[in-house]
């Protein structure tokens, strides 16, 4: 049986100049990959647009568009179940009416 410690490991990812290392679960490590990627190019999209500001500043920037996109991902998923039902709906009134 595997310990918790065999099922980890260290990785270092790079956020803009910062390197930072981590402890991750070995099965989520593509995640952590992939999700390293998309900050570096919000990163590297930030500094184009506002070449001027600190780093402090583009990291900031990068996190909140980070957020809103994680926003408005939750806020479409928690749509999907209303859409679906709204969809039914729509059939069945759509089937009683060509019933008559």
């Amino acid at each position: 049986m595997e310990s918790t410690e065999e099922k980890q490991r260290k990785i270092h990812i790079m956020a803009g100049y910062f390197r930072v290392p981590l402890r991750i679960d070995l099965k989520e490590e593509i995640i952590y990959r992939d999700a390293e990627k998309i900050v570096n190019k919000l990163l590297n999209e930030s500094h184009k647009t506002y070449p001027l500001r600190s780093e402090e500043e583009i990291l900031c920037l990068t996190l909140y568009k980070i957020a809103v996109a994680l926003v408005k991902t939750e806020m479409n998923s928690e749509d999907a179940p209303l859409v679906e039902s709204i969809s039914k709906w729509n059939d069945e009134i759509e089937n009683l009416l060509n019933e008559k």
